[in-house]
């Protein structure tokens, strides 16, 4: 296994450290979920990825038919990185863990915050929608390391 390294805004350096790897495992963070754009693109270049998994880790966002701001925000930007993915035609893997407990709960899902609300909670659309249910990291890492090793 090997641990290269690249940045994302260095093309050379993505192309030459993806001609050592056969799986990408992306774990941008939220603002910079577009980027893995770039990063599939130089994941192209070097021709030998056989699997690129997403920074995706999440909420299952093709089943989500939601109409408010939260869907032109971070699930919008993953909508477009998914697309993206699919055109690039590598072999991915979208893991929809599922929201993290520790998180979601954590902040009752209020924007911009790590603690949770004192004085008011926004309940997004009426109040009635489906949600997915929660995951824990440890369950996600092992998931993880089985779908790198079955890609191998």
């Amino acid at each position: 296994m090997y641990d290269n390294q690249g940045d994302v805004n260095d093309h050379e350096s993505l192309v030459s450290a993806f001609h050592q790897v056969d799986v990408v495992i992306s774990t941008v963070g939220g603002a910079s979920l577009v980027d893995q754009i770039k990063i599939l693109q130089d994941a192209t270049e070097a021709g030998i990825i056989k699997r690129f998994l997403a920074s995706e880790f999440g909420i299952e966002v093709d089943m989500l038919e939601l109409d408010f701001k939260v869907t032109d925000g971070l699930f919008g930007d993953k909508r477009k990185v998914r697309r993206a993915i699919e055109k690039f035609g590598i072999p991915y893997t979208y893991v929809a863990a599922g929201a993290f407990a520790g998180w979601f709960l954590a902040t009752l899902r209020q924007e911009n915050t790590r603690t949770p609300p004192r004085d008011k909670v926004t309940i997004w659309g009426d109040g009635n929608m489906w949600y997915p249910t929660f995951g824990n990291f440890e369950e996600i890492k092992t998931f993880l390391e089985n779908c790198t090793l079955a890609a191998l």
